[in-house]
Order: C-alpha cells, then sequence, then structure tokens
C-alpha cells in the first residue's frame, strides 16, 4: 500500500498540467520518431553505396517514421510534425496562435535530436565513408544526410518554387552561403502549406459540410473560452 500511494505521489509530481505543454512534448516525440527512421534511412542508403537500400528505402523510412509519429503524437497534438502544416493551422484557425511556439519548438527539439542520433549511431561508418573529412559536395559528401540542398542546375527561384509543396520542410537547415539558400526550405513550405490547405477546402471540405453542422458548430473563441472554464482558468477571448 505504502509503495503503491509513493507511486501516485510521483506520478502527480510530474504529470504535466499544461495541454500547450503537452502537445509541444507530443510533436518532440512524433518528429523525433519521422526525422529518425528518415535521416536513418537515408544515412543506410548514402553510406552503404546502395549497397544496404535504394531510394525507395528512404522513401519506405520516411513513411514508416510519419505513421509512428501519428500514432505517437496524434491523439494529442495532431502530429503535425511540421512547422509549416502548424502554421496553416493557425492561419485557418484550427488552432489558437498561442500554441504555436509550442508546437514548433517541440518539432525543432524532435529533429535536431533525431539528427543527433543517427549522426552517433552512424559515426563509424560516417569517418569510414569520408575518411574523416565530412563534406557538403564532393563524392563522399554527407551533409546531404541531415540538410537539404539543391542540386548544382537548380536556380534559386526554381528551388523555391520546388519547396512549394505541403509537408515537406526538414528542420535540419540546408545552408548554401553563395545563392543564400538557407531560408528556402523555411519559407517555401509555409507558402505551399497554405496553397494545399486552400486547395482541399475549396474542393473537399466546404462541400461536405451540413447546414445543421454549420449551424451547430461553435466558433473557435466559444471553443478556447469552455477549455478555460474547464481548466479552471479566466475565460480570454483570443484572436
Amino acid at each position: 500500500m505504502f509503495g503503491f500511494k509513493m507511486l501516485e505521489k510521483v506520478i502527480g509530481w510530474v504529470t504535466i498540467r499544461s495541454e500547450t505543454v503537452r502537445q509541444g512534448l507530443a510533436e518532440a516525440l512524433g518528429t523525433f520518431l519521422l526525422m529518425l527512421f528518415g535521416l536513418g534511412s537515408v544515412a543506410q542508403v548514402v553510406l552503404g553505396q546502395k549497397n544496404f537500400g535504394e531510394y525507395l528505402s528512404i522513401n519506405l523510412g520516411f513513411g514508416f517514421g510519419a505513421m509512428l509519429g501519428i500514432h505517437a503524437a496524434g491523439g494529442i497534438s495532431g502530429a503535425h510534425m511540421n512547422a509549416s502544416i502548424t502554421f496553416a493551422n493557425c492561419l485557418i484557425g484550427r488552432l489558437p496562435w498561442y500554441k504555436f511556439p509550442a508546437y514548433v519548438i517541440g518539432q525543432f527539439v524532435g529533429s535536431f535530436l533525431a539528427a543527433s542520433t543517427v549522426f552517433v549511431m552512424y559515426y563509424e561508418a560516417l569517418q569510414d565513408y569520408t575518411g574523416g573529412n565530412l563534406t557538403i559536395t564532393g563524392p563522399t559528401a554527407t551533409a546531404g544526410i541531415f540538410s537539404t540542398y539543391p542540386a548544382p542546375y537548380v536556380s534559386l527561384l526554381g528551388g523555391f518554387f520546388n519547396e512549394v509543396r505541403p509537408a515537406q520542410l526538414s528542420f535540419i537547415f540546408s545552408f548554401r552561403a553563395a545563392n543564400c539558400w538557407w531560408w528556402v526550405p523555411i519559407v517555401a513550405p509555409m507558402l505551399g502549406s497554405l496553397v494545399g490547405v486552400f486547395i482541399y477546402n475549396i474542393l473537399i471540405d466546404f462541400h461536405n459540410r451540413s447546414q445543421k453542422e454549420l449551424e451547430l458548430e461553435p466558433s473557435q473563441n466559444d471553443k478556447y473560452i469552455k477549455h478555460d472554464l474547464e481548466a479552471g482558468g479566466t475565460p480570454e477571448i483570443r484572436l
């Protein structure tokens, strides 16, 4: 009985009450799983010189990572695992803006932890493959395992439009100083996510809501006020 009570106390001490913090942690775990499997599959293909996997292996790696991330975080945060998706949800009112920092911080933390884990796990393979000289370009370049870089023939404008597609932001920053490439994988997917949301709403969502559902559906502020009251706080109107 004493041990059970102590266990209850410990659980009470470590339990996080803030929903926003819990969602940020869920995003960190979900994104960690996505990037761990994704980057790990890239490392296996590159360092194994395609003897232990092909491009399809990378596709499957990211696919399994996304599936596990959704299973882990979907019921808590929605498993965005992507700052552009979070940004789009905030913009259309499906997620309050005050939660945006927690989501994005969680996503960045999960991504960098995953990249660090892959680097440590494949450290000896990296050293063997590169001879101890880690490079961005060249026949033994390994920077592409952890970040995105444009092909030599891709212009800044072409790369920007290539990145304007939903859910394609890798949080391991890429940087090519000569053409100031670093901002493209950050800004372009944000715009791409908005285009994706717009297309989905125009073609599907707006046409599958009954009039009764629209009349009964509470506004976003009503939802936030109800949540504040249930949590014992003071209701606030959020923009």
